[in-house]
């Protein structure tokens, strides 16, 4: 485990880095954004990122499919295996980027209906989507070997990768935004940016992993293995979507570009935290794949689980107490008043984002067993929900309706999944598992309310000086409770000899 413990470190690192840098950068050009091409764009911009995840649905899990399969050649080293594999997803991953270009020039024509009180020509609404379309279906093209790359533990290849174009991208984005106030241009960039990184990707997985460009014949076990596999994860890519993407969409149909610009200043900060959480997952979930064929012992997969569960709660307390504290005051200096979101959207934003966060490593331990089939006919149902609730209160309450759609819908996910990992797959102490959550979302409650109590007392008025004063309250407070509280339990005492054993 300690050579698969140091991989995770590294990938984890690796995405943290990345995010960061990417984020970082991502703040700057939003604020230029909407000071030289202004809010309604910026909530169109908004709007095409949660079109453009519909048309990542074409290869309806397929990615995940294909990962999960690698896992056991790569542990037994079967190059014929591996290069069967990935040779019939490139097959298929060049056809879906055929469809993502079709489908999303069909799309350009009822892009109208979708926005309330449209200010935009249907021409450059066709036009800008469009390119923005060929941004993500280009991506497909090497799709083959960017899962090959993750299913080796080497997903830092592809952040490293991706780092540097975003980065040189942002700062010809910011450019465009400053002197050209082109838009055109702006997505253009986008485009580039996916080609240089195809370019890259390719040419570094060849020099590494040489015996890919081989020509074989797809076997027929293969073919069959894959389609099975996507009975089960097809629902799980769709509900991945109609989580994560649907808001944005029900707020621009209902409320208007204005109010999706308001709402996505907050997402854009909420879901950079939760990317972390993906990637740390993805980095776990390989691992743990691995690990399950290579050893098959139940017990020590039980054990890494609960350490990562308690990983998760100190990564998901810390980012609660701290966006809790630090998000309103953060967008009103970034981006002005007239962006502020009421305190009680913002407080069940968060709740969601603690909920989904905690049932991450459950949705890791789905894709490292393979546990689609389980999962596959409750996901449509609950995002149903999502989608049901969300249009009915958004005519009622406004931009609160959508946040709460999702976290009913967030709610109903992780108690099926507890029950589904939990229960069925691992046979634990439901009532114990189920109180160590409660213990949980209790110590994080206590930490926002002394936290928010502190920060309120002593740094109340929003500048730069009483920010900084935030930002420490939210490092000391949360993490030393944390530590008070779990440092003598199992779990941490893992997870503290891991971290030790992963550095040089």
């Amino acid at each position: 485990m300690q050579g698969h413990g140091k991989k995770v470190a590294i990938n984890s690192i690796a995405g943290i880095i990345y995010k960061i840098v990417i984020l970082l950068m991502g703040f700057i050009s939003r604020k230029l954004f909407i000071v030289y091409m202004g809010r309604d764009l910026l909530g169109l911009n908004s709007l095409f990122t949660d079109l453009l995840s519909f048309l990542n649905l074409a290869d309806l899990g397929i990615g995940v499919s294909v990962q999960f399969s690698l896992y056991k050649p790569i542990a037994e080293n079967d190059e014929q295996k591996i290069l069967s594999i990935v040779c019939m997803a490139k097959k298929v991953f060049d056809a879906i980027g055929i469809i993502i270009t079709l489908v999303g020039f069909g799309l350009t024509f009822f892009l109208n209906y979708l926005i309330a009180e449209n200010p935009y020509t249907d021409s450059f609404l066709r036009i800008v989507f469009f390119m923005n379309v060929l941004s993500i279906s280009l991506t497909y093209f090497v799709a083959h070997k960017k899962i090959f790359l993750q299913a080796k533990e080497e997903i830092y290849i592809i952040n490293i990768i991706d780092t540097l174009t975003q980065v040189i991208g942002t700062v010809l984005k910011i450019l465009i935004i400053v002197v050209l106030k082109n838009y055109y241009f702006y997505v253009a960039v986008s485009i580039v940016s996916v080609i240089i990184s195809n370019i890259c990707i390719e040419i570094i997985c060849d020099k590494r992993y040489n015996f890919l460009n081989e020509k074989i014949k797809v076997k027929k076990s293969d073919k069959k293995g894959l389609i099975n596999g996507l009975k089960d994860v097809i629902p799980l890519k769709i509900g991945t979507y109609l989580y994560s993407s649907t808001d944005n969409v029900v707020i621009s149909t209902f409320l208007g570009l204005k109010d999706v610009a308001i709402y996505s200043n907050y997402l854009l900060i909420t879901n950079a935290v939760m990317q972390f959480f993906y990637m740390i997952a993805e980095a776990f979930k390989v691992s743990f794949g691995n690990i399950f064929y290579e050893e098959q012992d139940k017990d020590r997969i039980i054990d890494y689980f609960n350490g990562y569960l308690l990983l998760q709660f100190l990564l998901s307390s810390f980012s609660v107490v701290s966006l809790w504290c630090l998000i309103t005051p953060f967008v009103v200096m970034f981006f002005g008043k007239e962006y502020e979101m009421a305190s009680s959207i913002v407080a069940v934003l968060l709740f969601d984002m603690f909920v989904h966060s905690m049932y991450q490593p459950l949705s890791m331990m789905f894709g490292a067993l393979g546990k689609f089939k389980e999962d596959k006919n409750i996901t449509l149902g609950i995002d149903v929900v999502n989608i049901i609730v969300s249009v009915i209160l958004v005519k009622k309450i406004g931009l609160l309706g959508p946040v709460v759609g999702t976290l009913i819908s967030n709610i109903l996910t992780w108690y099926f999944r507890c029950y589904q990992i939990v229960y069925k797959a691992f046979a634990m102490d439901v009532k114990k598992f189920v109180g160590k959550i409660a213990c949980y979302f209790l110590l994080a409650v206590f930490e926002v309310i002394i936290s928010f109590y502190l920060c309120r007392t002593f740094f109340d008025t929003n500048t730069i000086y009483n920010f900084v004063g935030r930002i420490l309250i939210c490092l000391i407070v949360p993490n030393t409770v944390n530590c008070l509280c779990w440092y003598k339990t199992k779990d941490f005492q893992m997870l503290f000899s891991k971290f030790k054993g992963m550095l040089p």
